[in-house]
């Protein structure tokens, strides 16, 4: 049965959020620790109880790196029955991403793909906001386009910029929710997660990272600002 609401102080139900950030600062396990947390509905994301529900994963890893960290996470066939796995898709593939929403009724969809052709335009990010809406389910999109990335041209027949600025631009045109994953100078293990757009009031919070089990732990807030940095 549809949720629909297991974690909205962060991401909102029948609308897609995007998380952003620069290389290595741990988008993709951020995601999985979502994951882990909506698919057992025994754990906290970032101190909010979650409802359990059904994940949909689309991930370009391999499936032995994409099952490591699934595993280190927490993952095992005993506690996997809500969750699926959809490797090597691309943004012009959306009847086979409808056969597979159609089949599994996933509350959470994340889409962690790095491949360029995976990027979004504003036509797409609507495309799957309308796909959230339909099948009223969360859709966490991993953009792995970073502050530290070299700026360039638009890619072709996409209309992307390489910047994180463009990435909060597009989600405001779209109507859609954003999260920023940046890493601390001072401790390797701490990250600033911040959120905003999409009718979500703009957070800043201290969090961290937990390599023992993959997981990411609420530490405090952070000094609220009034713009993004």
């Amino acid at each position: 049965m549809k949720t629909n609401n297991f974690l909205s102080k962060y991401l909102p139900p029948n609308t897609i959020t995007m998380l952003f950030g620069n290389s290595k600062v741990g988008k993709s396990k951020l995601a999985i620790d979502l994951a882990f947390c909506v698919a057992t509905g025994n754990s906290c994301f970032l101190e909010q109880k979650t409802k359990q529900g059904k994940v949909l994963i689309i991930s370009s890893d391999s499936s032995q790196s994409l099952r490591h960290s699934l595993t280190r996470r927490g993952f095992s066939r005993e506690n996997a029955e809500n969750i699926r796995v959809l490797l090597r898709w691309s943004i012009d593939q959306i009847e086979m991403l409808v056969t597979h929403l159609d089949a599994f009724q996933p509350d959470l969809l994340i889409i962690d793909c790095i491949s360029a052709s995976i990027h979004l335009s504003e036509a797409s990010c609507l495309n799957l906001s309308k796909l959230a809406s339909d099948y009223r389910m969360s859709l966490l999109f991993v953009s792995h386009l970073g502050r530290e990335e070299p700026r360039r041209d638009f890619i072709s027949h996409l209309g992307w910029k390489n910047n994180i600025n463009e990435m909060v631009k597009l989600s405001s045109r779209c109507n859609s929710c954003w999260w920023e994953l940046s890493s601390s100078p001072k401790d390797s293990k701490k990250r600033i997660f911040s959120l905003g757009g999409g009718g979500i009031k703009y957070k800043k919070l201290n969090i961290k990272f937990n390599p023992e089990d993959y997981s990411f732990s609420l530490i405090k807030k952070a000094r609220k600002t009034n713009s993004i940095e």
